[in-house]
């Protein structure tokens, strides 16, 4: 069965995508954005002509390693199904191996690619066995990494933007994840960072149980050579488990204010995920109160905590 690791940004979908990838051996590639540019070409249906599926792959070419001669083979000759061309794509960034063909035929491969948590209900329609692994990630540690972008110089050069703004994003994208799992609980597994990175053996046990895999390497974490080198631009997803990985505050960090911010307009989602860190208010006059009430229009735009039944990971185990 396929599987699709997806989750909002900064994670660590990298990291388990690497790790998936060497403990069963399955064959991935870099970060496709398939169906999250799709949408652009195609709103409604399943099928393109020759000139969406050139603007597809147009749109996809900041990130991926295809020259325009390489893109220009995909195209069809008319049109072609959406899944087809993914497909193409993929036997296209995969090493021309018999073992890649194999996986491709079988089903046994894997593709990661954070934004296409919102296009779930598309992919399943074209992959029904396929399986989604979404990675969440504390807003604590996940925000303060996404602010890191928006330094000069560095990662995606993300407009500054204020913390109620992310916190609106992080919460809408685990809504958006406990709806889908409710509705396919058969087809998705929650996986938290920050147990992924203190527990990796008992976590991908976990995974290969939900992907119905057994294990193939059985050497020691990190020490294997990636099946497909990916992402090479994200050093600490190719080094070893970092059990620090699961307190990295971010190299920018946030702020006393931020942080209390996030405690109190995020507590419902936080306590149904299990993160249990606090945030003691700062001191705040009551200028400070009074612009917090005044801006604080985005409150109903924040969905609720997952109900009960919602597919939530398992609680870990005391340390």
């Amino acid at each position: 069965m396929p599987t699709f690791i997806v989750g909002f940004a900064r994670s660590g979908t990298t990291l388990c995508q690497r790790l998936v990838a060497e403990r069963f051996a399955l064959p991935t590639v870099p970060e496709t954005h398939y169906f999250e540019c799709l949408p652009e070409h195609l709103p409604e249906g399943d099928r393109l002509t020759r000139r969406q599926a050139q603007g597809l792959l147009s749109s996809l070419s900041p990130y991926l390693p295809l020259k325009h001669a390489e893109r220009e083979a995909l195209l069809p000759a008319r049109g072609t199904p959406v899944r087809a061309l993914f497909m193409s794509l993929l036997e296209a960034l995969l090493p021309a191996t018999a073992a890649s063909a194999q996986a491709l035929q079988d089903g046994q491969w894997l593709e990661k690619t954070p934004g296409h948590v919102w296009h779930m209900e598309r992919i399943l329609r074209l992959f029904p066995k396929a399986r989604f692994i979404a990675m969440v990630r504390s807003p604590f540690t996940a925000l303060a990494s996404r602010r890191e972008l928006a330094e000069p110089g560095k990662g995606w050069g993300e407009t500054w933007r204020p913390i109620e703004d992310y916190a609106r994003d992080w919460a809408w994208t685990q809504q958006h994840i406990w709806q889908f799992a409710q509705a396919h609980p058969e087809a998705l597994l929650m996986v938290r960072l920050e147990d992924l990175s203190l527990q990796p053996e008992l976590e991908l046990a976990r995974i290969g149980a939900f992907l119905h895999c057994a294990p193939r390497r059985s050497r020691r974490l990190g020490q294997s050579r990636l099946l497909m080198p990916f992402e090479t631009w994200k050093r600490g997803a190719l080094g070893e488990v970092d059990p620090a990985v699961a307190q990295r505050q971010g190299r920018s960090g946030l702020s006393p204010f931020e942080r209390w911010r996030l405690s109190q307009i995020l507590a419902p989602q936080l306590a149904a995920l299990g993160y249990t860190e606090e945030a003691p208010e700062p001191p705040l006059d009551e200028l400070h109160r009074q612009l917090l009430a005044s801006v604080d229009w985005f409150l109903p735009q924040l969905p609720a905590a997952p109900q009960e039944g919602a597919a939530l990971p398992p609680p870990a185990p005391a340390s």
